[in-house]
């Protein structure tokens, strides 16, 4: 029986800082995991963070992870562009490679669409596809999401 008790999630840092026309977003997030009875048994931890300039919808970041199993340790460069119609729709194409230094270093790449819709006044529904051609691989989800107050959202994925 496997049983996963998430010890505790503690977000460092999140905000953003904008000068003139770029806006520059950073956070960072420290993870402990318990597993009792799952494959490694033991405790994982995890740092994880990350960096974004965005001006005029373009962005440009890196997303890095570094853990306590080596081979876990992870560095995501990632660009694209993204806006939203006058209707509310919502659109992200972008681009992300990923790196994975302690195992091999380049792995492979992903093209993305993200699409956004909301549906009423406290509910969203979203499309995400992503394409990696090295692997000729695809994935589709969809989602929704429900505003149940100005701090608190539910939303699940499929």
């Amino acid at each position: 029986m496997r049983i996963g008790m998430a010890i505790g999630v503690l977000a460092l840092t999140a905000g953003s800082t904008a000068a003139q026309d770029v806006v520059v977003y950073g956070g960072a997030e420290l993870e402990f995991l318990y597993e009792e009875y799952g494959p490694g048994t033991g405790t994982s931890s995890y740092l994880s963070g990350y960096v974004e300039l965005e001006a005029s919808g373009f962005y440009a970041g890196l997303w890095g992870q570094v853990a306590n199993d080596d081979l876990m340790n992870e560095i995501d460069l990632y660009l694209g562009y993204r806006k939203e119609t006058a209707a509310g729709l919502s659109y992200d194409f972008g681009y992300t490679r990923y790196y994975y230094p302690n195992d091999g270093g380049e792995c492979c790449g992903e093209i993305t669409l993200a699409l956004g819709m909301p549906v009423g006044e406290k509910l969203s529904a979203t499309l995400d596809l992503a394409y990696d051609p090295e692997a000729e691989l695809g994935n589709a989800y969809v989602g929704a999401a429900w505003t149940v107050t100005d701090a608190i959202e539910l939303s699940a994925n499929y």
